[in-house]
């Protein structure tokens, strides 16, 4: 059957800004024998935003006439932007019942609209902080972004998970930010004033959250220090004013006092005569054993412990001083390494917690257990046993120690070919460390104080090694360590014995 209805329009391409009407000419001739109504319409675009003038036009047999389409993409809507073909139809809603498309090329106009949203706002925290961010994309077009963080002094170190953000249009975007910076040991809590940037394009976006960082030992903390001491000295004195003395009986004469000192310097000259020799300095150099009396010191601690060195995992041995908390909080490069933080005890249960690029994980501890084991493994060196499997990183594990609540900072190597064991040991004074380890696989020990110098390194399992804190080498509150390393493809099994002061 012939065509009854013809049709032409003014343009063969269109551009649209969302939200700015756009308007086109088609011109409609009636071919048929008889009076046909005639209706416009767009397909490819929702008719609500379409309007045509006249809304319907009817012609007379052999005449034509002209309907004005104007188009309205709204800014919101599910319409991204770049280039589209559109049908321009016409339909008889007469007698002929025919209808006409032409095509016509459209070009929606990229429109950005964007926000980036950071909370909480304030986070009050030890080593490290936590943020959510929120990007709002309400563009016609994907973003790309890219995340960073930035603080006035430079000091705070980022970490974003993911670290870009690919966003749809008309969707949202979600990343966490861990915000980390080394802590005061005394003060008030540090005001930081962070800027997260989120940049893409021609998009920038910013938002501003501030990490209150509190230092190790509370102001509070250290004004009530001289209370507590004269309260418990005054307790003391009252104690022995009544014969009660803390140690057993009351205070004797200054002849006792006398002898008391003699047997003691008897024992440490014995001690000190009867020393094994000292292992040779190991790399990065420390003091050696002499025979020289050593300092006097705290009464000596024994702590003895199994351990495994397993390929692809460090573990750090804990020594608890009561019942609390112990947590882990882990960040490392490359941010898609997957590693897994577990934490346990002798008596009861071992519970984890796994991440790309950091983990945070906590574990309550009764306090019938003395030892904590934290964990860093990466579980795909275990399945893989290749090369290449490293993530750098630092960690930072609070729990209760003799000092109450302390803290361990490690900056650590994970690596799928070794496995590292950390014994740490928190001193009460100066004095002699005497680590002795053994094992069913070679591996090295070494020990390290507070400023990470390496002061021995032994190599052959069941060997002592020795080292003597003295006196200006010793703070209190300082966190000493012992270090097991093993390449052994199997792991090592073994146990270790630390005296300390």
């Amino acid at each position: 059957m012939a065509t009854t209805v013809r049709i032409s329009i003014d343009a063969d391409h269109l551009e649209a800004t969302p939200d700015n009407p756009v308007s086109l000419q088609v011109r409609i001739y009636n071919a048929a024998r008889i009076v046909d109504e005639f209706v416009v319409s767009v397909v490819g675009l929702d008719a609500s935003w379409v309007a045509t003038d006249p809304p319907s036009l009817s012609l007379l047999p052999d005449s034509e006439g002209t309907v004005r389409v104007t188009m309205t993409i709204p800014r919101d809507a599910p319409l991204p932007a770049g280039e589209r073909v559109i049908g321009i139809k016409v339909t008889s809603i007469g007698s002929s019942g025919s209808s006409r498309v032409e095509e016509l090329r459209l070009d929606v106009a990229a429109v950005s609209e964007s926000g980036l949203v950071a909370e909480p706002q304030l986070v009050r925290g030890g080593r490290s902080s936590h943020f959510r961010l929120e990007v709002d994309n309400r563009g016609n077009h994907p973003l790309s972004l890219e995340l960073e963080g930035q603080d006035p002094e430079s000091v705070v170190r980022f970490r974003f998970a993911p670290p870009q953000l690919e966003i749809p249009p008309h969707e949202l975007g979600f990343a966490q930010m861990k915000a980390s910076a080394p802590r005061a040991l005394t003060g008030s809590d540090v005001q930081r004033a962070l800027t997260v940037h989120a940049r893409g394009g021609e998009t920038a976006l910013s938002a501003q959250v501030t990490f209150a960082q509190k230092p190790w030992l509370s102001r509070g903390l250290l004004m009530a220090l001289p209370v507590l001491l004269l309260l418990a000295g005054l307790a003391v004195g009252v104690a022995c004013g009544t014969g009660n003395c803390p140690g057993g009986g009351a205070a004797e004469p200054a002849a006792a006092d006398s002898a008391a000192e003699e047997a003691a310097a008897e024992e440490a000259a014995g001690e000190a005569s009867g020393a094994a020799e000292a292992s040779e300095p190991g790399e990065g150099g420390g003091a050696s054993e002499t025979d020289e009396p050593e300092p006097p010191g705290p009464e000596l601690q024994f702590w003895t412990h199994e351990f495994e060195l397993s390929p692809g995992t460090n573990s750090y041995y804990l020594r608890l001083g009561e019942a609390g908390t112990v947590e882990g909080d882990a960040d490392w490069e490359p941010l898609g390494r997957v590693l897994v933080m577990r934490i346990g005890v002798p008596v009861g249960p071992v519970s984890s917690n796994g991440a790309a690029g950091s983990v945070d994980h906590q574990q309550d501890v009764p306090g019938v257990a003395e030892l904590a084991v934290v964990s860093l493994v990466d579980t795909a060196a275990h399945i893989e046993n290749g090369p290449g499997l490293e993530a750098d990183g630092g960690i930072s594990i609070g729990y209760p120690s003799i000092f109450g609540d302390s803290q361990f900072e490690h900056d650590f190597e994970l690596d799928a070919g070794t496995g590292s064991v950390i014994s740490v040991i928190p001193l009460q004074g100066p004095g002699k460390i005497t680590v002795t380890a053994t094992g069913d696989e070679d591996f090295i020990l070494r020990l390290y104080g507070p400023a990470k110098q390496n002061a021995y390194a032994v190599t052959v399992p069941g060997v002592p090694l020795q080292y003597t804190v003295d006196a200006d080498e010793w703070d209190e509150g300082d966190i000493w360590w012992v270090e097991m390393i093993s390449s052994a493809p199997g792991g090592t099994e073994g146990s270790i014995e630390v005296s300390y002061p």
